[in-house]
């Protein structure tokens, strides 16, 4: 029993007596020991060994939590697609798997800057306050140079820091890790302010993951930007090219303008056609000239502080520049199309009615002249009278095959042009259309401000009639002869008056005519009408 005790103890380990008793029974005397002291070694390394596995299993529990926000994060980032929105959701996930207080994300601009900055945790109202928002100086740029991750226990102890401008937050743990986008650096994470005080190499494991898995959904944002956009700038062309093919009177630089405005995020489009100054920030030029000859820029701006464009928008407007200025080629090609054959059809018009009508009534008067001396004395004044009237009628209608043929020129309307026009428009405040004749070389001899005076009779003469004369017929005669041009306007209406004293109007045309050394005057007529006749020499110099 002894040996097999001892080997257990043995077993167990080694022990030390403090006082041996002896003590005496019936059966003889025993040996015994009191107050033995057993060590506590094992029971330490066990204990020790349990409080290991705790702390690791712990640990695991806590790696396991962390991947899961890591998946977490990763699914909120890639399941979005528009670009701006992936952005904030990087920089929100960032912040959220590693416990910091602020995250940015800066998007590197091809001059090394950035171009965006993306944050989150400072107030707008505070950003606003501090200004400006970094451009990638200082740590922040440290990153960009260095392209590769950055950690700081103490941020503003480090050499490359630049400071903080004035209301900026107190920032202390710093970390910072590259965006990847097909092998480029796109632009940084940036995280300060851990919760643990100091961001871990865990940490920055756990951000690196999400940046490469940010790169991804970054590329992909940008390809669904860039299609949804080519989509637009396609539907601009197509819109653009119909409209301008279909329409031949629409107006080409609203239309592109209208189109444009809808297929680019712009704030603003101009078209510009001089060397005016714009205030605005990116801006994209879009030439356009149809014919070999400019007609100008379409101006696409943003505002100050926006994105630039980039090399795909940029091509995209190029192409559509590009193929608005082929339609435009072709919708002018298809107006001149179209104006020729008008004009063909004036001019076979205009032959016509000189070959024949002309011809023939021409033709008409002389037999009914003729016949005057045969007929007897009562019918010839008549007779003469319709004599007359065929000439009117030769005279108004040369009038129309000069008109039709001056139509057909290209360059700025004649004076016989401008004064049909006066006539066309103010015909409805008329009983009848006036008859209208010219005599002599009136387009070549009569232009300039000279030009502008007689149409201004023209019209001054027909508006009286409409206004006071309650005429049912006028005519209107606009004749050169020499050096002179003489204007006769006649009606049949109730006349001038007497005593009336002149209006400002036919004051005005009496000053006209002083103003050449020419002549006016407003004469009745019986039984009733009146005849305006306003001359002046055409070498006069006002």
């Amino acid at each position: 029993m002894h040996s097999s005790n001892a080997h257990a103890w043995g077993y167990m380990g080694e022990y030390t007596p403090r006082a041996r008793t002896r003590v005496t029974t019936k059966r003889g005397t025993v040996s015994t020991f009191e107050n033995l002291d057993f060590p506590d070694a094992p029971r330490s390394d066990l204990e020790r060994t349990i409080n290991e596995l705790v702390v690791s299993a712990q640990r695991v529990l806590a790696t396991q939590g962390r991947l899961r926000h890591l998946l977490d994060a990763n699914r909120s980032v890639v399941e979005e697609l528009d670009l701006e929105q992936v952005l904030r959701r990087i920089v929100e996930a960032a912040v959220t798997l590693v416990g910091a207080q602020f995250g940015a994300l800066g998007v590197i601009a091809p001059d090394g800057l950035l171009e965006q900055f993306i944050h989150v945790g400072i107030p707008d109202s505070d950003a606003q306050t501090i200004g400006h928002l970094p451009r990638g100086h200082g740590i922040l740029g440290a990153v960009v140079s260095a392209a590769a991750p950055i950690r700081l226990d103490k941020l503003g102890a480090d050499s490359r820091s630049s400071g903080f401008p004035a209301h900026h937050p107190v920032m202390d743990g710093f970390l910072g890790v590259p965006i990847r986008v097909r092998g480029e650096v796109y632009g940084n994470l940036y995280l300060t302010n851990p919760a643990a005080g100091a961001f871990s190499q865990e940490d920055e494991d756990l951000v690196t993951a999400l940046a490469a898995t940010a790169g991804i959904a970054i590329d992909n944002a940008r390809l669904f930007d860039e299609t949804r956009r080519r989509q637009r700038w396609s539907a601009a062309t197509a819109a653009v090219t119909s409209a301008l093919l279909a329409e031949p009177a629409v107006d080409v630089l609203e239309l592109i303008v209208e189109h444009v405005a809808s297929a680019v995020d712009a704030d603003r489009v101009y078209v510009v056609t001089d060397d005016s100054a714009l205030e605005h920030g990116p801006t994209l030029l879009l030439s356009f000239s149809a014919t070999g000859l400019p007609i100008g820029l379409i101006t696409i701006a943003r505002e100050v502080g926006a994105p630039a464009y980039g090399a795909a928008e940029t091509e995209m407007a190029t192409e559509f520049a590009a193929q608005a200025s082929l339609a435009i080629e072709l919708a002018r090609a298809r107006v001149d199309s179209v104006q020729l054959e008008l004009v063909q059809d004036r001019n076979r018009i205009a032959r016509d009615l000189h070959d024949h009508v002309i011809q023939r009534l021409f033709a008409s008067g002389l037999t009914l002249q003729s016949m005057v001396g045969r007929v007897p004395s009562d019918l010839r004044g008549e007779l003469g009278d319709q004599v007359d009237a065929i000439d009117s009628a030769i005279a108004q209608i040369r009038t129309a095959v000069f008109t039709l043929g001056s139509r057909s020129i290209a360059g700025p309307p004649g004076l016989r042009s401008r004064i049909l026009e006066v006539v066309s428009e103010l015909t409805p405040h008329l009983a009848a259309t006036p008859r209208l004749t010219f005599g002599g070389p009136v387009d070549l001899m009569i232009d300039g401000d000279f030009a502008a005076d007689v149409i201004a009779v023209v019209r001054e003469g027909l508006s009286n009639i409409a206004r006071h004369a309650a005429a049912v017929d006028s005519s209107i005669d606009v004749s050169v002869s020499g050096a002179t041009v003489v204007v006769r306007i006649e009606d049949d209406g109730v006349g001038v008056p007497q005593g009336t004293s002149r209006s400002s109007g036919t004051a005005n045309l009496a000053d006209r005519a002083a103003r050449y050394g020419g002549t006016f005057a407003l004469d009745p007529r019986a039984p009733r009408g009146t005849l305006l006749i306003w001359t002046a020499p055409i070498t006069g110099d006002p």
